[in-house]
Order: structure tokens, then C-alpha cells, then sequence
């Protein structure tokens, strides 16, 4: 190979990776705090899961517990698939996202609506309306 052509291929793939990098999907990592005792706020993780599911099915959203502590999720926006986890721990509730270049827009509406049903059932269950 000519080296000229060499150096122009070792340029493009540079150019290919650093592409692929801007493109790649962010994690977008949230936090929701709860006082509850690990059963209860998993049940209010699910029913807000379960509401969001509900609320927003034209984005088919997908909800499967793979352990007593972890959900993964997976939904369609714009044509595009997102996945992520939900994590119940011992004081909050961890969301970790993958979030497409072109949905980042709407991140912060995301979390928000997210943030305010995983709220809502957090007090139920402190008012004793989860069973």
C-alpha cells in the first residue's frame, strides 16, 4: 500500500472513532430517595413502572425484573429504542438510562416525569395505600 493511502485510512478511522464516540448513548444516571423498607419501595417502584407503562403505552415500554433489587426497561421514541435499569436500594431508587444523541433533548422532560411517578408511589406506600 502507497504510504500516502496508509496515513489517509489511519486518518479516517481516527475520524470513524471519534464519530462513533459523539454518537455512542450517554448513561443518564438519576437518583430518587425513599425511606421505605426495601419490600415496600420495591412495590412502589413497580407500580410507578407499572403506571408509566400504562400512562405512556404508545411507546411500548417493556419491564422485566430480573432480580429481587433490579428492572430492566426498554421503549421506543421517535423510532428509536432506549433501554435502561431501575435499582432499589436501601435509600433511593436508581435509574440508569442510555439515552440516544437524538433524544438528549429530551432528557431533563424524561426525568422529570419519571421522577414524579416513582415520587407519587413512594408516598402512597408511606400512606399505607400500597398493599
Amino acid at each position: 500500500m502507497q504510504p500516502g493511502r496508509q496515513r489517509l485510512l489511519v486518518w479516517l478511522s481516527g475520524r470513524a472513532a471519534g464519530v462513533a464516540a459523539v454518537l455512542r448513548c450517554p448513561a443518564m444516571k438519576h437518583s430518587v430517595p425513599h425511606d421505605l423498607p426495601l419490600p415496600l419501595a420495591k412495590k412502589a417502584a413497580d407500580a410507578a413502572l407499572q403506571s408509566y407503562k400504562a400512562r405512556f403505552a404508545e411507546y411500548d415500554p417493556q419491564i422485566a425484573w430480573v432480580s429481587e433489587r433490579l428492572a430492566e426497561v426498554t421503549f421506543r421514541v421517535k423510532g428509536l429504542s432506549m433501554k435502561g435499569s431501575f435499582e432499589i436500594g436501601d435509600t433511593a431508587i436508581d435509574m440508569d438510562m442510555e439515552v440516544p444523541l437524538l433524544l438528549r433533548p429530551f432528557k431533563n422532560k424524561a426525568l422529570e416525569v419519571i421522577e414524579q411517578q416513582i415520587t407519587q408511589w413512594i408516598d402512597k406506600a408511606r400512606k399505607g395505600e400500597l398493599s
